[in-house]
């Protein structure tokens, strides 16, 4: 099983690309990625990251209106 660390460097690389994927199956998967991100951070106590994270992603993602509405129903 990969460390943390690690595990937290796999699923942000997914995040961008599931996105570009543009339907709302990638949106929700996508969702969870961050989820799993947001965890891993929180355990690393990076929690700061997560929010710099989702704040690049809203800027780079915003013409994606459905991935900012499930953003926006997440709380983040």
């Amino acid at each position: 099983m990969p460390r943390p660390a690690e595990a937290l460097e796999i699923y942000r690389q997914r995040v961008v690309p599931t996105l570009n994927q543009a339907n709302g199956k990638a949106y929700a998967e996508a969702a969870r990625f961050l989820k799993k991100i947001r965890g891993l951070m929180q355990r690393l106590e990076r929690e700061e990251e997560f929010a710099k994270l989702i704040g690049n992603l809203r800027a780079g993602q915003k013409r994606k209106r459905n991935f900012i509405a499930l953003l926006d129903n997440m709380g983040w």
